[in-house]
């Protein structure tokens, strides 16, 4: 069976400057891998269910995605849903621990923690070096959980291959 937790991390490119703008840039993209890894755990989800189900239809499959989709469950509450569902390793949950408690930080207190630094060059610079950090912590914690979704579609018969060929083909086919 194949392991994906090899994987490297996309590189998180290095800051132009410290201006406002790059803060702002910075923390759309850690706002962008925190629902990265937010997907990841509904997508998970959705599979399990549809994993357990003997007599799914394609109409139940859209349902549960779209049931999915339409919930207002938090980072939070994904993560102890597939707890309950999927033994977890001790390195997973603690890079799941810290991915949530950094999206907590990042949505709920990032810029009021930051007033000051907002300020001047070298606070700016602090703000995107957590950023970073952040992005970071996102990026583990979804490859973490990538080694339990993959391996459980190889199962039922959906190959990394045959996931990346679609997602190559909705690219394409897009906007």
């Amino acid at each position: 069976m194949q392991t994906f937790s090899n994987e490297p991390l996309l590189k998180v490119p290095n800051p132009e400057n410290y201006d406002t703008k790059e803060v702002y840039a910075f923390f759309g993209l850690c706002s962008y891998y925190s629902q990265v890894l937010e997907r990841g755990l509904t997508n998970l989800i959705i599979i399990l269910y549809i994993k357990n189900d003997i007599r799914i239809t394609r109409e139940k499959i859209e349902e549960t995605i779209q049931k999915q989709e339409d919930s207002k469950k938090t980072l939070g509450k994904l993560i102890k849903d597939i707890k309950k569902q999927v033994d977890i390793d001790q390195t997973t949950e603690e890079k799941l621990s810290i991915a949530l408690n950094n999206r907590n930080n990042l949505i709920h207190h990032f810029f009021y923690k930051h007033i000051r630094d907002f300020r001047n060059e070298g606070g700016r610079q602090k703000m995107i070096n957590d950023l970073i950090g952040m992005t970071n912590s996102f990026q583990a914690a979804d490859n973490k959980l990538d080694c339990i979704t993959f391996p459980l579609l190889e199962k039922m018969g959906i190959s990394k291959k045959i996931i990346e060929k679609r997602l190559e083909h909705l690219t394409n086919h897009s906007g």
